[in-house]
């Protein structure tokens, strides 16, 4: 509940009615994944996968490096 609550506040209700949590993203089908890792086939997702945060494996920020670049990036649509 807390990740649904999180994204309504931050992403309004046009998110909130379309979001799926899930930790089989290899079953997910859909326009954009956004998630801090690529455990569990994330980075195989067929749609926009917005890589955020940190990359713990190569010491270096990701594609989007926090939350607010994801905000940019949707208000730029």
């Amino acid at each position: 509940m807390h990740k649904r609550t999180w994204t309504k506040k931050h992403f309004g209700d046009k998110f909130y009615q379309k979001i799926i949590i899930t930790h089989r993203k290899d079953l997910l089908i859909g326009d954009y994944l956004i998630d801090d890792r690529t455990a569990r086939d994330a980075a195989e997702f067929k749609g926009k996968y917005i890589h955020f945060g940190w990359d713990y494996v190569n010491q270096k920020d990701n594609e989007f490096a926090n939350w607010q670049s994801v905000l940019e990036f949707f208000q730029s649509l």
